[in-house]
């Protein structure tokens, strides 16, 4: 055993086993397959060696000396090239192994016995009798397994050593894929699975450097192109959760807690909170119609039975009319305010989708970097000309609103005007 000890420190300090752990550390597979299949072949030579000189040894038990050498020489070959080894147990694992064919089949199919000592049919084979070859196990059974037979090369090492690597870049796409299908973008559920989609495809990207290079750009385009998608129908929403959740929680500190006046302030239309906008316009206008205008003066119409009613009536009619353009003033602009947030939302998820944020945290901390105050207040500047205009405007659709009948709506802006004055006076640079 101390002749096999020698002869396996000698092949592990030769060049062509640091050959293969130097292509192994480079994932160069062409020098790994070149330095293997020569320590491959040392070892062959090593082997057969020293089963020769026991063949020549005067003792009776040969095959039982035979055994433990082979034994003995697997388990040294594992400690002393650990990397060779390796790669031999991952071609192993595969049913990748040595043979020697012992026949041929009844079909004309070769039959190979394995240093186990099975028998493979390798189907569509032309190997004679005798032949040592490489086979590939698909299917094994008691006594005769079913296989074909097989060319290491420098592409096959590459797919052998990481088909597990493959395997679960496939998956997690797949994954990803039925994930981003059935994706809807709404609701907290909906924010959980967008997390997970992103883990997934972080750790495809991290397997990206291992597979083959002409696989890379395929990978990376899939993984932009779900990105994309994922960003697409998530980041807006995110975008108007999180304006909408910072001004309630401004009027929150302005109102110091008071939860009347809290409760009443979020009932005047939002700036930064476009559903209670939408809600307020929906209520004001149908189309550029005001909504209950034609009901309202039709019931003050019934009413006209003095000069003096005719008169209120007609002041009525006439401060409804010099409001309602402004008031539309006042919506238009508004809704133009949001299309350029919802427009800038769309090309930031973009931005997101290019980048290397992972998870729902970091995107919500990039978001609330690219839509700080200072940047909804830059918007809000390039839509309105003054503070003046907002307020004389957004004052006249409040006006109007309670000539159609919502006097609430006049109390609630009076608890909101602090807040509004704060940050509509910071975006134009007024104190």
């Amino acid at each position: 055993m101390s002749h096999t000890s020698k002869t396996l420190k000698s092949i592990a300090a030769g060049e062509e086993y640091k050959s293969l752990v130097s292509a192994i550390e480079k994932r160069d597979y062409q020098s790994l397959y070149e330095s293997y299949m020569k320590v491959a072949k040392l070892l062959e030579e090593a082997g057969k060696g020293i089963e020769e000189k026991i063949e020549n040894l005067p003792r009776r038990n040969k095959d039982e000396d035979r055994q433990k050498f082979q034994t003995a020489f697997a388990l040294r070959s594992r400690t002393a090239l650990p990397q060779w080894y390796g790669i031999k147990s991952e071609i192993q694992k595969q049913k990748i192994m040595d043979g020697v064919v012992v026949s041929i089949g009844k079909k004309g199919d070769p039959l190979a016995r394995t240093p186990e000592g099975k028998l493979v049919v390798l189907s569509g084979s032309s190997a004679k009798e005798g032949d040592r070859v490489t086979l590939k196990v698909i299917t094994e059974g008691e006594k005769l397994g079913f296989g074909r037979q097989f060319e290491l090369t420098p592409e096959s090492f590459y797919f052998m050593l990481n088909q597990e690597v493959y395997q679960q870049v496939r998956d997690s796409l797949d994954f990803v894929h039925k994930s981003v299908e059935s994706y809807t973008g709404a609701g907290d559920e909906s924010l959980t699975m967008f997390g997970e989609i992103l883990r997934v495809l972080e750790e495809v990207r991290e397997l990206v450097p291992k597979i083959q290079e002409s696989d890379r750009e395929n990978v990376t385009n899939r993984i932009l192109f779900y990105r994309r998608r994922l960003m697409s129908a998530t980041v807006e929403k995110l975008v108007l959760d999180l304006i909408a959740t910072e001004e309630e929680k401004g009027i929150k500190e302005l109102c110091a807690g008071d939860e009347a006046q809290i409760t009443c302030a979020l009932n005047a239309p939002g700036l930064f909170r476009p559903r209670s906008f939408q809600a307020f316009r929906e209520g004001l206008f149908t189309g550029d119609k005001l909504r209950g205008y034609t009901e309202v003066m039709g019931n003050l119409e019934k009413g006209l039975d003095t000069m003096d009613s005719a008169l209120q009536f007609m002041e009525f009619k006439a401060g409804m009319e010099g409001l309602q353009p402004r008031a539309k003033l006042y919506v238009d602009k508004m809704e133009r305010f949001l299309r350029r947030l919802q427009e800038k939302a769309r090309q930031f998820s973009i931005t997101l989708a290019d980048d290397r944020t992972g998870n729902v945290e970091e995107i919500r901390a990039k978001i609330q970097e690219a839509f700080s105050e200072k940047v909804l207040g830059n918007e809000l500047s390039r839509v309105f000309r003054t503070a003046g205009e907002f307020f004389d405007t957004r004052g006249a659709a409040l006006e109007l609103k309670a000539k159609l009948g919502d006097t609430q709506c006049l109390a609630a802006e009076t608890e909101l005007k602090p807040y509004l004055r704060h940050k509509v006076n910071r975006a134009f640079g007024e104190k």
